[in-house]
């Protein structure tokens, strides 16, 4: 059996943590848009409607996206 210090224990725990994939948040209302999350991306995004295409960028807040549609309007 092999044994590991503290500091590699350390940095394996939280690379395996980076790669999990985080929990579904729900989606906002902001102006007007909804502002959405997608987990497999690690990504916020906003779009005028449910069933719209995205507006292309991708922010990493929720907050980062109402932003760009205050910034946008």
């Amino acid at each position: 059996m092999t044994s590991r210090c503290g500091s590699c224990a350390n940095r394996v725990t939280s690379r395996a943590a980076a790669k999990m994939v985080p929990p579904a948040q729900p989606p906002e209302e902001h102006r007007g848009f909804e502002v959405f999350f997608v987990p497999e991306e690690r990504s916020w995004y906003y779009r005028d409607a449910p069933d719209a295409p995205t507006q292309g960028a991708s922010y990493r807040s929720a907050f980062q996206a109402k932003l760009a549609i205050d910034a946008a309007l």
